[in-house]
């Protein structure tokens, strides 16, 4: 519910602080006097397109603020996606500058001009002669009918399947494109796999493979080298054996003297230091004679195409390649998971397809039961209002392809009067006709449904006497549900109004400003007098309105 409309420096509204009831409030005054004005600033706050011209002479911006009492569980989801603070009594702000710059506030917390739009669309809807465009879109008629035909529950069940359906459509479009790639790098992929299995990575070491190797291609070398220092350490005469003599004068010169004893033991380790050394260079000259070429073939073999293949890879050893490796075995396991994940995906999306078909087909034969009689209460308000040869009629036919309603595809036919065949409502029906039709349909809606607030802008014009007065009438019962505005020119409309707001140009100052206040009672009778005398009020159009406010 809308409770309060602030308006600083917006037109020729100074300043206005307006407070508001629930139930039907009407808002009167003299054509030019700014009711416009008042729409208008309205109109900012559900995101329209800013006219820096409406920018007042006392600053250099224009404010308009309302604060709406909400359901805080309603719009809960909204208020956490876009880090707002939640509030019952909630503060909408829109600001313009003279200098081209809009802002726009929820609760003081900026937000985006699409956001401030989402929120308060679902709070204020304005409907004028000249502003009944939703009875012409396909989405809002079938909306229509599902609110009127208590379908709505199912069409939402719907909806949701529907669109989990587009999102796993569109997850097996996205796996299947990525199962083509790897089909496609599959052969290369393979290539390089069985490249690298030949290497044999797990059971080669290449690092001790390139040291045998050059063992082997300076074998006669190393048996050369040995053979050089085994014959220096153990032939007679050499190392060892001049080390033992030295040992044995090391031993006479430990029994003489305590202080060197420790010099044979220490002669005697080098010896056996040596040994060991004679013994392995003897090792590696047997295994230097024991190579054989075909051994080397193949080991040299290996290793070029190691190299190769490290070149190839832009790897730097062997390690690398083992990650290589690693990575394309991932690569032919992705895709099995692919081809796992899209037979799931296209699993879920065939009992998506089932669970669709079967909704829309209920769905559908449930809104062609209720058609008739809706099609029948439209017609009694439609008779209230004066247009009782207009006829209003629900067109459904079934289709193949979904949306997000089913598959139902409506026609809204419309006739004005009797003899003329029915054409669809966007194709016919003056500003008027449809006034009145979108007042039918929201009168039916309401007691459906809580409806948000709603502006009626001057829905009334073209009609006078009895049309005018049902039209007072339906406005009252659809206040007592709801709240509601409108704005009129009309008697016997603003007459059944439980709350009244006039709007006036006073002269304050040197300037002329429009002024919107609330009416007393007393005040209220002596409006209506005004509406249907004119200035000059008599005593019979005070009785007159008094009657009307009955």
């Amino acid at each position: 519910m809308l409770k309060q409309l602030n308006v600083r420096n917006f037109a020729l509204i100074q300043e206005a602080v307006l407070n508001f009831d629930d139930e039907y409030t009407v808002i009167t005054g003299e054509t030019g006097s700014g009711k416009s004005i008042l729409l208008n600033a309205l109109h900012l706050l559900l995101g329209e397109r800013a006219d820096y011209k409406v920018i007042g002479n006392n600053g250099e911006k224009a404010v308009v603020e309302a604060t709406f009492q909400i359901n805080e569980g309603e719009f809960s989801h909204f208020f956490s996606q876009n880090d707002i603070d939640s509030e019952q009594e909630t503060i909408v702000r829109r600001e313009i500058t003279r200098q081209g710059k809009s802002r726009a506030f929820i609760n003081d917390i900026p937000v985006q001009l699409n956001i401030l739009k989402e929120f308060t669309e679902q709070l204020v809807s304005i409907h004028s002669q000249y502003n009944t465009l939703d009875l012409k879109r396909k989405d809002f008629q079938l909306q229509t009918l599902d609110l009127l035909a208590d379908t709505r529950p199912l069409q939402v069940e719907f909806s949701t399947l529907y669109e989990r359906s587009k999102i796993v459509y569109r997850a097996i479009q996205a796996e299947q494109e990525q199962l083509d790639q790897l089909e496609k790098d599959r052969d290369y992929n393979d290539f390089q796999l069985k490249e690298l299995e030949e290497l044999g990575l797990e059971k080669n070491n290449f690092s001790n493979l390139e040291e045998q190797l050059v063992r082997f291609e300076n074998a006669a070398e190393i048996q050369q080298l040995t053979g050089g220092i085994i014959s220096g350490l153990g032939n007679e005469g050499a190392l060892i054996d001049q080390l033992q003599s030295l040992k044995s004068l090391a031993s006479k010169l430990g029994r003489i003297d305590k202080d060197n004893q420790a010099v044979e033991q220490r002669i005697q380790s080098v010896i056996i230091e040596l040994k060991d050394i004679e013994t392995e260079l003897s090792e590696t000259a047997g295994k230097s004679e024991e190579s054989n070429e075909q051994h080397q073939q193949l080991l040299t073999e290996l290793l070029d195409k190691y190299n190769r293949v490290l070149l190839k890879h832009k790897c730097t050893d062997e390690h690398e390649l083992k990650e290589l490796y690693s990575q394309l075995q991932q690569t032919a396991s992705n895709t099995d998971d692919v081809r796992n994940t899209i037979a799931q995906l296209e699993q879920e999306f065939t009992s998506l397809k089932a669970q669709l078909d079967t909704i829309a087909g209920k769905l559908h034969e449930q809104r062609i039961k209720a058609v008739g009689p809706i099609e029948e209460k439209i017609q009694d308000s439609l008779a209230e209002l004066k247009l009782p040869d207009t006829r209003l009629s629900f067109k459904l036919e079934q289709q193949e392809k979904f949306n997000s309603y089913g598959n139902s595809s409506l026609s809204l036919l419309f006739s004005a009067n009797k003899g003329i065949a029915p054409v669809e409502i966007e194709k016919a029906a003056s500003g008027g006709e449809l006034s009145r039709v979108m007042l039918a349909l929201q009168q039916l809606i309401s007691e459906k449904t809580q409806l948000p607030t709603i502006f009626f802008d001057e829905i009334d014009t073209g009609v006078s006497g009895d049309v005018a007065q049902k039209i007072g009438n339906l406005l009252k019962q659809m206040g007592t549900t709801m709240q509601l505005f409108a704005i009129s020119h009309l008697p016997q409309v603003a007459a059944k109004a439980k709350h009244h707001f006039k709007v006036e140009k006073a002269a304050i100052g040197d300037t002329v400003q429009t002024v919107i206040r609330p009416l007393s009672y007393e005040q209220r009778i002596e409006e209506i007098a005004r509406l249907m005398s004119g200035e000059t009020i008599n005593e019979a159009a005070i009785s007159n309105a008094k009657a009307l406010m009955i």
